[in-house]
């Protein structure tokens, strides 16, 4: 889940490989993992005779994560031993233990939720499933095999090799999913930069398949970038209607996608007709509560968030949030991202003791997920600031708006939006020197890009 003008949004990610035949709807299934919703085909525990081995497969994905661990290591070694100025060398050290520590929390998450990365494997298989079928390729079919163990470093060498022996036109669509899971691999590396340059070198490969285009337009969105988002996003949505109709829940997660760029460019009312759509789809496939349906409401509460009517975003977060409890779903990350909207919600109805205990819970739910180093947790630092100063206790946010921009500058570059909103934040509580000037920073801004707030 993303912070977007201080509000945490739900991404809905396609994996639907192009050669994919039309599905009915009963058969399409969602999970979450951090960042991403993945929407994808139901996998019955095995693929195509590939069943998931917890035991190796944990192992071998335990070994990957270890291994990108000892080169950062070296990495470390290697700056230590080099000339630079001690300034860059500190720099430097600073940033390469930022990451390791990210590795190890990483770990410890993959050793005590096996379960949710099995799941998250899902989509990827059953799409690369679909690929192997129209593309007879031992590489890919060695890297799928390597995916369902669990065994992610084989996958990537793999992967990896099928572009650099494959040039013929018949293998195209082998190289296009081979780039898309390349920057999936890429995503889970926290390097969302590399993970597009993957996903618009598939969309280029093979232009007909829909999902490349809506996980590149995604990224844009994530990066900064929401006018091409949006572009890549509609574009990916014409793709699903013409290839399922109106009414499935790929139209929908697209759909969802498009209104998450909309909102990010302040086209309310066009934002709220993409996430109406999505809702009704939602709806008719998977009935009153569901996931899909918590997704769906958490996101027009968003609309209303941003407009000023509070009441009416409670609502729906609060809808959403029972929809989540009715279902009794095991995705925390998405009961986090409704508990911090809530936590807005509240705190600019005046009720700042509830946004604490719900931004708190956040927190504590996405420390549990993602561990100490991610951009989720940026977005609860940034929510908790903002309790922080509503409460006068300017020590606190000081400290909350400064964890957030130093993850946001880690993850997303200091230029980014999201850290430089945090940056004006700091600087904010920083110059707080008497009452008429706290009195002042603590009236709720109306524009969504006005610090504090947002």
């Amino acid at each position: 889940m993303i912070n977007l003008k201080g509000f945490y949004l739900v991404f809905l990610y396609v994996a639907i490989p192009a050669q994919a035949e039309k599905q009915d709807t009963a058969n399409h299934d969602q999970s979450c993992e951090g960042e991403t919703c993945i929407v994808a085909d139901k996998v019955q525990g095995s693929i195509n005779n590939i069943t998931f081995n917890t035991e190796s497969g944990l192992a071998d994905h335990v070994e990957y994560l270890h291994s990108l661990l000892k080169e950062k290591e070296a990495q470390i070694e290697e700056i230590r031993k080099s000339k630079l100025d001690d300034a860059v060398i500190k720099e430097r050290l600073e940033a390469k233990e930022t990451e390791i520590d990210y590795l190890k929390d990483r770990i410890s998450y993959v050793s005590q939720s096996y379960e949710e990365y099995i799941s998250s494997l899902e989509g990827r298989l059953a799409s690369l499933e679909r690929v192997q079928a129209s593309n007879s390729d031992s590489i890919l079919d060695e890297a799928r095999v390597a995916l369902a163990d669990g065994n992610t470093l084989k996958a990537k060498e793999l992967f990896q090799k099928l572009l650099d022996t494959e040039r013929n036109r018949k293998a195209i669509s082998s190289s296009a999913e081979a780039r898309f899971q390349l920057g999936l691999i890429a995503e889970e590396e926290i390097d969302w930069t590399r993970a597009l340059e993957n996903y618009k070198r598939a969309y280029e490969l093979n232009p007909d398949h829909y999902g490349y285009w809506a996980q590149a337009g995604r990224m844009h969105v994530y990066l900064g970038n929401p006018q091409r988002g949006l572009s890549l996003a509609n574009k990916a949505l014409a793709m699903a209607v013409d290839k399922y109709g109106k009414y499935d829940l790929y139209v929908a997660a697209c759909m969802n996608n498009v209104g998450i760029a909309l909102l990010q460019l302040d086209k309310f009312d066009q934002a709220i007709d993409s996430f109406e759509s999505a809702l009704d789809i939602y709806v008719r496939a998977r009935g009153e509560s569901s996931t899909d349906t918590a997704t769906g409401r958490n996101n027009l509460g968003l609309i209303y968030l941003n407009i000023g009517e509070y009441d009416e975003a409670l609502i729906y977060f609060q809808t959403a949030l029972n929809d989540a409890t009715i279902i009794q779903t095991s995705d925390t990350a998405l009961i986090a991202t409704i508990e911090s909207n809530i936590s807005l919600a509240y705190l600019y109805l005046n009720e700042p003791m509830l946004a604490k205990s719900y931004v708190e819970s956040a927190l504590e739910r996405d420390l549990h997920v993602f561990g100490r180093r991610h951009p989720s947790i940026a977005r609860d630092y940034t929510n908790l600031g903002k309790v922080y100063f509503h409460l006068k206790e300017f020590d606190l946010a000081l400290r909350s708006f400064k964890n957030a921009l130093d993850l946001y500058t880690e993850f997303l570059g200091e230029e980014h939006p999201y850290a430089l909103l945090n940056k004006r934040n700091v600087e904010h509580v920083e110059h707080v020197e008497h009452v008429e000037h706290v009195e002042q920073i603590l009236q709720l801004p109306t524009s969504p890009y006005q610090s504090i707030r947002t």
